[in-house]
């Protein structure tokens, strides 16, 4: 008979330690931080977007990445980055379409900026290195590749942890300026 009791003991035991570990778990895992908002992908009808980027990498909510990438973005090219890097991310983050018409559009559009030291070479054209470009959603390959090849905006460093940040579109009246 006691060993009925201490076996109902033990159950009830560990039915209440269960209890308190799934309701400890539920409190700890289910923790909303305030400071980010998650993007709700499965609603999207569109790709990745540069608020994404934003959201996972700058920890702004989803209203805020969405207002700043609308407004434009600062894409950095650092001393490590290479062509095909520079092609996929910004087909990854919805600036460009198609990533071999960009490819070609470097290659073919004029390159009035004759490129720095160690510049990434396409053809005869450059993108320089150690610089960021103010882009914007909506803009064809062809004015991305101008972008890239004629208006950067030099870093005082050589290193920069960020690939996209706030910024805005530097196309046509962009200068050529010192680092900020």
């Amino acid at each position: 008979m006691r060993n009925k009791k201490i076996n109902i003991k033990e159950i009830i035991l560990i039915a209440i330690a269960c209890l308190v570990v799934t309701t400890g778990s539920y409190a700890i895992f289910t923790h909303k931080d305030s400071r980010f908002e998650a993007v709700d992908l499965a609603n999207r009808t569109e790709d990745k977007g540069v608020e994404d980027y934003f959201v996972e990498k700058l920890g702004m909510n989803g209203e805020e990445a969405k207002k700043f990438a609308d407004q434009g973005v600062s894409f950095y090219i650092t001393g490590t980055t290479n062509l095909d890097a520079i092609i996929s991310n910004l087909h990854y983050y919805g600036l460009i379409k198609d990533e071999k018409a960009f490819r070609e559009a470097l290659a073919k559009t004029k390159d009035t900026l004759p490129g720095n030291e160690n510049a990434i070479k396409i053809g005869n054209n450059t993108i320089d290195i150690h610089a960021y470009y103010g882009l914007k959603k909506g803009l064809t390959a062809w004015q991305v590749a101008d972008v890239l090849l004629n208006h950067p905006v030099y870093l005082k460093g050589e290193e920069y942890n960020y690939m996209f940040m706030p910024g805005e579109y530097y196309g046509d009246a962009a200068q050529n300026t010192p680092a900020r």
